[in-house]
């Protein structure tokens, strides 16, 4: 049987590789793409796909929002989930999704993901909604999951509140956390892949490869050149942040621009 997958994450690399990888599966058709999660539920509407190949971290909103627009839905796709930091959550719904995939993708990996669903689907003995139901459950996904980042002061770790965070900066080896009371190194999360995990459900997005900031705390956004933004944002420096020009269509979409 053929299966219809839809390939969703924010960064098009991703995409374009997995795409790849099912291209040269046998009876698989990649009926389309999506770069966010709003995006991602219409063309689910719209397509109607098999199997859905879901990143879990997006600006904005997450893969389990994507799960939950979907729930009502009279037939439902599966879902493989991709992930590259997240080994709890893996663990976590490892007998209650169809499957996932850690980054970066491998043709082997990618292809057992696709055989397992083939499975449920020629079985069509698979419920998606409860599954997904049952999947949050396990996750905690409906609230997010940390409270408290921790930072480094003075040889001693503050408990930051994530909206206290106005934007993360990497820096060679490290990440530098910038509040309205001055800035600190992350301790708890040594990369900004792993800061953006941590604040999956906040209200942040990745404006650039070394930028990571909380929409709420931007004051001003300007064009800049070549096709790049300039956000001011409101703590008393009024620090600058570059966005690339890759990343202004997901920035105005999480902004209502």
């Amino acid at each position: 049987m053929e299966i219809r997958c839809l390939v969703v994450d924010d960064e098009q690399p991703a995409v374009d590789e997995l795409a790849y990888l099912l291209s040269g599966l046998p009876d698989v058709t990649v009926v389309g793409s999506a770069n966010s999660a709003k995006e991602a539920v219409e063309k689910i509407g719209t397509l109607k796909p098999d199997l859905v190949f879901l990143d879990i971290n997006m600006p904005g909103h997450t893969g389990f929002h994507v799960i939950e627009a979907c729930g009502d839905l009279h037939k439902a796709p599966l879902f493989i989930f991709c992930t590259a930091y997240d080994q709890y959550a893996v663990k976590a719904f490892d007998e209650q999704a169809v499957d996932y995939i850690l980054k970066p993708f491998s043709m082997k990996r990618v292809a057992k993901g696709v055989g397992r669903a083939r499975e449920r689907l020629e079985a069509e003995s698979s419920a998606p909604g409860d599954e997904m139901a049952r999947l949050l459950e396990a996750l905690g996904a409906r609230s997010p999951h940390v409270v408290r980042l921790s930072v480094e002061s003075q040889g001693r770790l503050l408990l930051l509140d994530p909206d206290e965070v106005i934007f993360c900066r990497a820096e060679e080896k490290r990440v530098r956390v910038f509040t309205h009371d001055g800035d600190y190194i992350s301790h708890g999360a040594p990369t900004l892949d792993r800061l953006e995990e941590l604040v999956a459900g906040y209200p942040f997005y990745r404006v650039h490869r070394a930028s990571l900031v909380h929409l709420k705390h931007i004051r001003e956004v300007t064009s800049w050149y070549n096709g790049k933004y300039l956000l001011v944002m409101d703590d008393p420096a009024a620090s600058e942040v570059v966005v690339s020009r890759n990343r202004v269509k997901g920035l105005k979409e999480n902004l209502g621009l």
